[in-house]
């Protein structure tokens, strides 16, 4: 575990950077109070819903890496006990052979910290452990969220439930009829739960991707690249606006203008076998 001071306290954890951009001011206030257990988002579980592509496995795998290297903290549990180091484990559930299975699912999670059963609940007692599910819509089961034999996802771990905190994606369609609302497919009881939602990307944050993307590259001419050269080039692809609002297919697009910019002779190759227009083809 990180070290804190003689004193068990530690200094404020470091903030959430906001990178990728998909984490905006307002979605990242929501992730640092729920992890503060501060209001207006002291659940004990927080869900995070959107489309295909939306940039929800991002967000996690963006988070995940930042709690796994940067010495944060959060307010330990008993009154005057000062300050928790956090651990972060990041669980594709689509790996799992079945998500209903509460034996699997918690040997995901002591697998990644190379803990026993036994040793699980004292580490958790001296941290904060926090447990990244992602993409429940692709999690094996043989009952789907929407039928009667579906155990909520964190009903079926006591351990899990009562010792973590837990931040599950998934698409919100594949949520959307489950009895009571998307919240139940975690828990019977949604009080415990709050819901994010992240959404298509508006023009201010495709910006944002792509000067993110220009500014920190390696290659000196990538950096020497302007955004809006960059942002022109990904509209020339003639690629649906509503794709662009999607994350992923925005950096595939992006990626592909910076790699042409410096690269004169893949330019020449993508003109010389794409008819103009193609964005068919090219999604």
């Amino acid at each position: 575990l990180p070290p804190l001071s003689p004193s068990g306290a530690a200094a404020a954890p470091p903030p959430i950077p906001a990178n990728p951009p998909q984490h905006s001011a307002e979605r990242l206030s929501v992730v640092e109070c729920f992890l503060q257990q501060r209001a207006p988002c002291a659940a004990k579980h927080l869900l995070v819903l959107g489309t295909g592509g939306s940039g929800k496995t991002s967000a996690l795998l963006a988070l995940h890496c930042h709690l796994s290297t940067t010495r944060y903290t959060v307010a330990a549990r008993a009154e005057g006990g000062g300050r928790l180091p956090v651990l972060s484990v990041f669980v594709p559930l689509g790996k799992l052979t079945d998500a209903q299975d509460v034996e699997q699912l918690e040997a995901a999670v002591r697998t990644q910290l190379g803990l026993t059963k036994a040793e699980a609940p004292r580490v958790a007692a001296a941290c904060q452990l926090v447990v990244l599910l992602d993409s429940l819509d692709e999690a094996p089961s043989a009952t789907h969220v929407e039928s009667p034999e579906w155990r909520p996802l964190l009903d079926t771990s006591e351990f899990l439930r009562e010792h973590c905190r837990v931040i599950v994606s998934s698409r919100a369609e594949h949520l959307e009829k489950v009895p009571g609302g998307p919240a139940r497919a975690l828990t019977a009881t949604p009080g415990d739960v709050k819901t994010m939602y992240v959404d298509q990307f508006t023009d201010e944050d495709g910006t944002a991707l792509i000067r993110n993307l220009v500014q920190h590259d390696e290659d000196q001419r990538v950096r020497g690249l302007r955004t809006e050269d960059v942002r022109d080039a990904v509209k020339g692809f003639g690629v649906e606006e509503d794709l662009l609002r999607l994350p992923v297919t925005l950096r595939m697009a992006a990626d592909l203008a910076i790699h042409q910019a410096v690269d004169p002779a893949l330019k020449a190759a993508m003109q010389a076998t794409t008819s103009p227009g193609a964005s068919t083809q090219w999604t």
